[in-house]
């Protein structure tokens, strides 16, 4: 299955900032075991907008809940996504 997820947070909570150095170190950790749980098809980032955009491949949205757990949704709101390919709707569309 695949799924979208979209995780924002504010400017204040940016991890980046300074005062949230040892969380930001939490957050690449967890990374790494984000991409051992689960399999990441992309990971994008718009930092103006304090957002990420991750593609991930799992068999099923609790090994997503599980990747993207905290302390990814402990920092972030997410929502999280099943999508399908284009070519899937398409054929699911025609019948």
């Amino acid at each position: 299955m695949l799924f979208v997820a979209v995780l924002t947070h504010t400017p204040e909570s940016c991890l980046m900032r300074p005062e949230h150095a040892k969380a930001y170190e939490e957050l690449i950790k967890n990374w790494e075991n984000t991409k051992k749980l689960v399999k990441v098809l992309g990971g994008y980032v718009n930092p103006n907008e304090h957002t990420f955009f991750i593609i991930l491949e799992a068999d099923n949205y609790a090994s997503v809940t599980r990747a993207l757990g905290p302390p990814m949704l402990t920092y972030h709101t997410g929502k999280i996504t099943p999508v399908i390919t284009m070519d899937e709707a398409i054929k699911v569309l025609k019948t």
